[in-house]
């Protein structure tokens, strides 16, 4: 454990994460930004997990039957860059046919202190993400892999995830 002081842009996201998500989407509502809650098809994965908080990491991904010489090169590359403290947001424009996100990739964004994931699109291996005890939501759950079905195709720039932009 680190015991240095929290940076500024931490102790934002402790005072925030204790709120209730309900309120921040009234308060959000309010200051006239109406769109900043995702759609309801984004839910937890576990019903124990209440909320999830951080400073967010993007990850865009889309339907496609392309396999690469390397098929998990670019999911890969993209968690490697995974900063600490970070949310994994993860937008596959609504894809439930297969899973870029599982146990896998969950424990690499772990190793980078990661703390939970968001997407749009589905998971998988949902077994040994609760085993690691991470806060994950998402639209679906699926055992199809990503390979020759979703690629990787950006990470780390404003995407679209469930109908709200993230900005990382």
């Amino acid at each position: 454990m680190n015991d240095a002081a929290p940076s500024q842009q931490d102790t934002e996201v402790v005072r925030l994460a204790g709120l209730p998500v309900s309120v921040l989407a009234d308060v959000v509502d309010r200051l006239g930004h109406r769109s900043q809650a995702m759609e309801h098809t984004v839910r937890p994965v576990f019903a124990e997990t209440a909320s999830l908080a951080g400073r967010a990491f993007t990850i865009s991904a889309s339907a496609s039957a392309e396999t690469l010489k390397n098929p998990y090169e670019h999911e890969l590359a993209a968690v490697n860059e995974t900063p600490a403290g970070a949310v994994v947001v993860l937008t596959t424009g609504g894809c439930l046919d297969a899973a870029v996100w599982g146990e896998l990739l969950m424990s690499r964004a772990l190793a980078r202190g990661g703390t939970g994931v968001v997407t749009d699109g589905g998971i998988r291996d949902v077994a040994g993400i609760r085993r690691l005890a991470v806060p994950a939501f998402a639209a679906g759950v699926t055992p199809r892999d990503s390979m020759g079905r979703v690629l990787v195709t950006g990470w780390n720039e404003p995407v679209s995830c469930a109908g709200v932009t993230v900005f990382p």
